[in-house]
């Protein structure tokens, strides 16, 4: 027998007909209690699934989880609402002994001659009196048995190409204000504690020797100022 398909009539009444794709409709006969019957509202209690593209033209509001098997692409900015911090992650491992699952925020390719695009990681602004809000880069903690290490933290800059220069890293302390007794924020690098303490080091890139600062007698603080090669 031929198939049959839910579709809809000239006045936007849903009724089974011979199948030939959906025609668009303006509403539903029964519309959802308490909205307009001129309402283009749709709600499904048991879940809305597309095998194909699905375009959504205005604010799509998701109260609890989005999901998605493949990939969802943002032709706008994605704003969480105020109320609770908010995560991005990753869902936890459930296969033994399987490392999890990594997480990549990457910016786009440049074309031609323009440059790649910039990540950016950036605490809130304070208003009025507040002060900013910080970043923060953290790795991961060991698992409570074991003795696994905590995680590292890299930060790598670019590979040059041909006869161009590597990228820098640039650790810059903040601007002080204006108001005429203002400090600059300073650069605090502070090594790890245990029964050994570590150590701050600066590796040779050829040699891979290291340069290692000292501070397990340090008991005060000490200023060393360099001189002003010519």
């Amino acid at each position: 027998s031929a198939s049959t398909c839910l579709t809809t009539n000239g006045s936007g009444t849903l009724t089974w007909g011979t199948c030939g794709g959906a025609t668009n409709y303006d509403a539903f006969t029964h519309v959802i209690a308490g909205t307009s019957a001129t309402s283009t509202e749709m709600r499904l209690t048991g879940g809305l699934i597309s095998n194909a593209s699905s375009t959504v033209a205005a604010r799509l509001n998701v109260s609890d989880l989005l999901s998605a098997s493949s990939s969802i692409l943002v032709g706008g900015n994605i704003t969480f609402g105020i109320g609770a911090t908010r995560n991005i992650s990753v869902t936890d491992q459930t296969v033994s002994n399987t490392i999890g699952n990594s997480l990549v925020i990457t910016a786009g390719k440049g074309n031609g001659s323009g440059d790649g695009g910039v990540v950016q990681v950036k605490g809130g602004f304070g208003d009025t009196t507040g002060n900013g809000g910080e970043a923060q880069l953290l790795s991961g903690d060991a698992g409570g048995l074991g003795n696994g290490f905590g995680g590292d933290v890299d930060i790598t800059a670019g590979d040059g190409s041909g006869n161009g220069k590597g990228g820098s890293v640039f650790l810059l302390g903040g601007q002080g204000g204006a108001g005429g007794t203002d400090q600059g924020g300073d650069i605090v690098i502070i090594p790890g504690f245990g029964t050994i303490l570590g150590k701050i080091k600066m590796q040779d890139a050829s040699s891979g020797a290291n340069a290692i600062i000292d501070t397990t007698l340090l008991l005060a603080d000490r200023n060393f100022r360099f001189p002003d090669w010519a």
